[in-house]
């Protein structure tokens, strides 16, 4: 994480913690701010329109952007998973995730080494009979799903666990969390990884052990060319108070 990123960090969390909030004054008639956000963060939608009605005429236009598009001028923030490309720009901790590797509820594994994870995202590992003996998935066939090469998740993945998947050999890529998890929990004989706030009761989560090291949290990001005021601010600690727990 560069020192860009430390001084706005310290900054967050000193305004936060030592001086009231800004009044939110924002005439009905203001043009709305234009909020850039990654695939992978979608699920704070119910949050941004929450923290929004908390002041009487502020508007958003929520914009879903690939994380391997620049930010556009005209956006007052973009949302990021990882701290990845920020540079000279000021980035602001909303809270943080983590990665999840999940199979269909009906997969009766309940783990996989560091090592089996590796073997599968390879291609070298290719039978659930392999990982769990008789009590195999109903199809033996593992179906591992990835992600486009530069998509956020995918470099999770990459980055925080060194794994690099053969995205050849898979059976699908999914788009996005919300195609990943509707493909893993139509297939009993699936695997993929989501970031951790995407889990619900439609996938099971399946243990990793044996890694070498522990796999990172990502920070959560708002990133902007200025340092937020006003209304903006206000807005950002509302999400920070929502979110700050992971």
């Amino acid at each position: 994480m560069s020192s860009r990123l430390f001084l706005a960090v310290g900054m967050l969390f000193l305004l936060a913690g030592c001086a009231p909030l800004p009044a939110a004054e924002v005439p009905p008639s203001a043009a709305p701010w234009i909020i850039e956000i990654e695939p992978s963060l979608s699920w704070m939608g119910d949050a941004f329109s929450a923290c929004a009605l908390r002041q009487p005429g502020f508007h958003l236009v929520v914009e879903e952007v690939p994380p391997t598009q620049p930010p556009s001028p005209s956006a007052a923030v973009r949302f990021q998973w990882g701290d990845g490309g920020i540079e000279e720009r000021s980035a602001y901790p909303i809270g943080q995730d983590s990665l999840a590797f999940v199979v269909n509820p009906a997969n009766p594994v309940a783990e996989l080494t560091y090592d089996q994870i590796q073997s599968l995202y390879t291609a070298q590992l290719r039978s659930w009979r392999t990982v769990n003996g008789e009590q195999a998935a109903v199809n033996t066939r593992i179906h591992y799903w990835v992600y486009p090469l530069g998509n956020e998740v995918q470099t999770a993945l990459e980055e925080g666990l060194r794994i690099q998947p053969h995205n050849a050999q898979a059976v699908g890529i999914a788009p996005h969390p919300q195609a990943m998890r509707q493909a893993v929990a139509a297939d009993p004989a699936a695997v993929g990884f989501l970031p951790r706030r995407w889990l619900d009761s439609s996938v099971k989560e399946i243990a990793l052990t044996g890694a070498p090291f522990d796999p990172p949290a990502r920070p959560i990001l708002a990133v902007s060319a200025a340092a937020p005021s006003g209304s903006l601010y206000t807005w950002l600690y509302c999400l920070q108070e929502t979110y700050a727990s992971p």
